[in-house]
């Protein structure tokens, strides 16, 4: 697959200090259970959201109005906030068309974050997961539960039981890959994008 349109909007943004005022941000839902993964300055983080919430723009604006309380959580009370959010075109956020979704953009600005890609993403690709660090993140996860055993049968395994489970993984990733190198990887991939002239990459 060939992805021009990512060349020039990505070298465009390189100044920015990638270890220190960005975080990415993914929302895969597993076994009924929807969460985000946070990832900023060299540390995983997950955000298990309540059962009823909904993969919308409402339901967007809801994860960032979360977030800054979730990066507290991650890197210290005290410790610099990132400001700027990288994410994909995902439902909720983006419209199809590449522009932003109000209720995303509204609390976006309302909580004091900036969007990497602006309010039009039309020129990122809807489909670059082998660029996106938060993806990395998310197979490292998925790996861990995957081969970890729920207290009991799958099917009788409740929220706070898959949360614990979940938890643990994120420790284990935390203390296992080198999360913070994988912060620091974003320039790597595109550079390796554009030699390989926009094919899929290893990742």
């Amino acid at each position: 697959m060939r992805r021009w349109s990512l060349a020039r909007p990505y070298k465009a943004k390189l100044k920015l200090p990638y270890l220190e005022g960005m975080f990415r941000l993914g929302w895969p839902k597993i076994s009924g259970m929807n969460w985000a993964i946070i990832l900023a300055k060299g540390v995983i983080g997950v955000d298990i959201l309540p059962l009823d919430w909904l993969l919308d723009a409402d339901g967007m604006a809801t994860v960032v109005r979360r977030l800054e309380e979730r990066l507290r959580d991650m890197l210290g009370v005290d410790a610099r906030l990132p400001r700027v959010l990288m994410s994909d075109r995902g439902t909720g956020m983006y419209a199809p068309s590449g522009h932003v979704t109000a209720a995303y953009d509204r609390a976006v600005r309302d909580c004091g974050f900036k969007l990497f890609w602006g309010p039009d993403a039309k020129t990122q690709s809807p489909d670059m997961p082998d660029l996106l660090l938060h993806e990395t993140a998310v197979s490292w996860l998925r790996g861990v539960l995957r081969r970890t055993k729920p207290d009991v049968v799958p099917w009788m395994e409740t929220p706070q039981q898959w949360s614990r489970r979940m938890m643990n993984a994120l420790d284990e990733c935390n203390r296992s890959k080198d999360v913070e190198g994988l912060c620091l990887q974003f320039p790597e991939r595109v550079d390796e994008c554009l030699a390989e002239e926009g094919a899929r990459l290893d990742y």
